[in-house]
């Protein structure tokens, strides 16, 4: 008697089992369909605000999709790897960041008028934080008088840029300057300093 019942146990046992691997299976391929489903905006982050070329991803500009699985973080690129990269196209708020629109360094092309400066921010490490591209600046030396004004920043550029907002290396500030700006910046063997007086957007 109990052969029969060890053998229907058995059965059971093993449409038990088929039962659950074919749920499963079932799952995976409804998540994998929905997911697939979903435009390109709905796994990848999105821009917070308006980005402009040659801005310097911060942790701020970088937020979940506002729907699909993303938006609970499903599913999304790692996100240390887009913050520090640099905007190769502006992206308008909201709209998707793509890997493939950004770079390990800025476009460093400015008009023919303009020269640039490599402006260390070794004793002012805290600006590289507030900097970015189209940024505005002063340059003051010992004289509260500025050496030079409304200087836009073309870019930030960051020794260590893989956590833009962990670095352990020296910032510097890309000038965009006049040849009568820059000559004038140059003469002064004093100690320089940048003062912010516009951000970017």
């Amino acid at each position: 008697m109990s052969k029969p019942r060890d053998l229907w146990k058995l059965c059971l046992i093993r449409w038990r089992m088929i039962l659950l691997v074919v749920t499963y299976l079932a799952l995976v391929f409804m998540i994998a369909r929905f997911w697939t489903a979903q435009g390109e905006s709905e796994h990848q982050y999105v821009a917070s605000k308006k980005l402009i070329k040659n801005r310097r991803l911060m942790p701020g500009d970088i937020k979940e999709p506002p729907s699909g699985p993303g938006r609970w973080g499903w599913f999304l690129p790692n996100r240390e790897a887009l913050e520090g990269k640099y905007v190769i196209n502006d992206i308008p708020q909201a709209n998707v960041i793509s890997i493939d629109n950004l770079g390990t360094s800025p476009d460093m092309k400015l008009d023919d008028s303009l020269r640039p400066l490599i402006f260390s921010l070794e004793t002012q490490p805290q600006l590289a934080q507030f900097l970015n591209a189209e940024s505005t600046v002063d340059v003051l030396g010992i004289d509260p008088n500025p050496l030079a004004q409304d200087l836009k920043v073309h870019a930030v550029v960051c020794e260590s840029p893989a956590h833009a907002d962990k670095n352990t290396g020296t910032c510097y500030a890309i000038l965009a300057m006049s040849l009568k700006q820059e000559a004038t910046v140059n003469s002064k063997k004093e100690k320089l300093r940048l003062v912010l007086t516009e951000t970017s957007q």
